[in-house]
């Protein structure tokens, strides 16, 4: 095997390895699909009860990292629990990792608009 084919496999599972290690909490806004807007914000606590069926998105504003996505159906309700270190929706945890009480989280939604399998 030639040296560069070595070093362009090892980046590939260098980078591999990062991704799955970092999961979910990456990204920021430029993860966030066009169209969602900011529905609550806030320290601590924060909650929002889905208005229609869509996807919700958590972002730290702080540090401008996406900490939760999820697919919510209206009446549904998104909870940020910097305390506990969890969000979820309904009773079910969708994400548990520490969550930083002093920052100022967000919570994004885009409504599922035209959507056939809904």
């Amino acid at each position: 095997m030639k040296r560069g084919h070595v070093t362009g496999i090892a980046l590939g599972v260098l980078l591999g390895v990062s991704l799955l290690l970092t999961g979910c909490g990456g990204g920021g806004r430029g993860s966030i699909a066009s169209g969602a807007r900011t529905v609550k914000t806030g320290q601590g606590t924060v909650e929002y009860t889905a208005t229609r069926d869509g996807t919700v998105y958590v972002l730290d504003a702080d540090t401008d990292k996406l900490f939760g996505l999820a697919t919510v159906r209206a009446g549904q309700t998104v909870r940020v629990d910097a305390d506990a270190d969890r969000i979820t929706v309904d009773a079910k945890v969708i994400n548990q990792r520490p969550i930083a009480p002093n920052h100022h989280h967000e919570i994004r939604f885009r409504a599922d608009e035209g959507r056939s399998d809904r």
